[in-house]
């Protein structure tokens, strides 16, 4: 006899979250009358359902035919199962669509030995903003190793998460930034959300060499 190697207890949890129920996460839900909220998988997919999912299920002749077992093949968060279809637009919201704006890579200057202090990486971005970010909504997306505290010191700049790859909002066709500017993140390269790319190199650091001395 072949026994089940994963059980999953009506009991055991207060609530249940998955990213898509057309797998056999779904499958098994929806097998055993499990009650799951269905959460965006980043695809955006969800807003526009009935692109995707033309049946009516309730409606249709399958479903008056086979009944409950039909239940089983529903979808797209079209299961009576799924209790709440959960779509997060929060980064679009927190970028502001339709702004003019600047988007800044930054680079752990100091913490690469380009800078001599974090007195100086700081310079080098307030200079970069008053130059290249006049009349712009200016945001920044630190790298990952860049440990500059970017919203203590430029109250007036937007911050984005650094560990959120930037390339995935070129996935999102609602936003868009005037330019962006780097030094020489190789980043810049990836994103297609922008009318201009800024590629400072690193000529621009050279006039910061002796601010330490």
């Amino acid at each position: 006899m072949i026994k089940p190697s994963f059980q999953l207890s009506k009991l055991t949890y207060y609530e249940i979250n998955i990213y898509n129920d057309w797998t056999y996460m779904g499958y098994f839900l929806r097998s055993n009358k499990i009650y799951y909220n269905l959460l965006e998988d980043a695809k955006d997919s969800f807003k526009v359902l009935d692109n995707y999912v033309k049946i009516d299920y309730k409606k249709s002749l399958l479903h008056k035919i086979l009944g409950f077992a039909f239940e089983t093949l529903y979808f797209h968060g079209k299961s009576k199962y799924a209790k709440v279809v959960e779509v997060n637009d929060d980064l679009v919201e927190e970028l502001g669509i339709n702004k003019d704006s600047a988007l800044i890579l930054s680079q752990p200057l100091f913490q690469d030995a380009m800078v001599d202090t974090e007195d100086i990486q700081e310079r080098v971005y307030r200079d970069i903003i008053d130059i290249y970010c006049k009349g712009l909504e200016v945001y920044i997306k630190p790298h990952p190793r860049d440990t500059f505290n970017y919203e203590k010191v430029f109250n007036d700049v937007k911050v984005i998460n650094k560990n959120l790859p930037i390339e995935i909002l070129d996935f999102n066709p609602y936003i868009n930034f005037n330019k962006a500017i780097t030094i020489s993140s190789s980043s810049i390269n990836g994103i297609d959300i922008v009318d201009e790319k800024i590629y400072l190199g690193f000529d621009w650091l050279k006039r910061y060499v002796n601010d330490s001395l």
